[in-house]
């Protein structure tokens, strides 16, 4: 019988990181709500449609949005 270095794991909370909690938000309906990067840097090398659709917060895909709430990394107050 093989002797195990680590002791087992007791327990404990997951707590949220808080650098998740400013860049991620809930809506209403529970879909998660985040900022676009490239908005600000280099911003001469784009046009003016691509600099407006990066300005606005975009849904994040289910997918992703799922296992962010399982960690609970999502801050609900906005």
């Amino acid at each position: 019988m093989a002797h195990n270095p680590m002791p087992p794991h007791t327990g404990g909370k997951l707590k949220p990181s808080s650098a998740f909690k400013e860049r991620f938000r809930t809506t209403g309906t529970g879909k998660i709500k985040y900022q676009r990067a490239g908005h600000v840097h280099k911003r001469f090398n784009k046009s003016n449609r691509q600099r407006r659709e990066l300005g606005q917060p975009k849904i994040m895909h289910s997918t992703y949005a799922k296992i962010l709430k399982k960690l609970g990394f999502v801050s609900r107050f906005y």
